[in-house]
């Protein structure tokens, strides 16, 4: 997290942890929200190696029918950042499974007229963007935005996908 200055070394962290909010976006209201971690290794000044799991839900009821749903994912991929001064943008390409569970619910006099639940494992890719603004030499504060992509029976849906966090740099060379 830290720049380097012309003939300076980087004290740059063995390891950069970050946690926060996300919300991805569904084709109707209201957004999927929830939390993500993840963790880079530095691989030099540019490139990391870095792995992400994450949650999100929705909940979307009226009086006679009950929606909800969440997905998690499993990401890892590479990250190619460009320090410049306190600020870090960053772009990023990670791959893996994300797994999604639904149900639904009918209901009649606000009681269950009938429901249905399903849990779904998909391939994700996800490739976006950010940036890491530098509090401490320790700290910085994360805002980034992707395109999430899940896949499955040769389906494929891509949504949007906001991220707001803390990131915490851990060791030193």
């Amino acid at each position: 997290m830290a720049s380097v200055a012309h003939g300076q070394t980087t004290h740059a962290p063995t390891l950069e942890i970050a946690a926060g909010y996300q919300s991805l976006q569904r084709d109707d209201p209201p957004a999927e929200r929830g939390w993500f971690v993840s963790a880079a290794r530095p691989l030099g000044e540019h490139f990391s190696v870095t792995g992400e799991f994450g949650t999100v839900a929705y909940r979307d009821a009226v009086p006679e029918y009950v929606d909800e749903g969440r997905l998690y994912t499993y990401l890892a991929g590479v990250r190619y950042a460009f320090p410049v001064a306190r600020v870090k943008p960053f772009v990023q390409v990670l791959a893996g499974a994300a797994t999604g569970e639904v149900q639904q619910e009918l209901l009649s006099s606000g009681v269950t007229a009938s429901s249905f639940a399903r849990t779904r494992h998909f391939g994700a890719l996800q490739a976006g963007g950010g940036m890491d603004v530098r509090i401490t030499r320790r700290i910085a504060a994360r805002v980034a935005a992707n395109a999430f992509t899940r896949y499955a029976g040769g389906v494929s849906l891509t949504r949007f996908r906001f991220t707001t966090g803390v990131v915490f740099g851990i060791g030193n060379p």
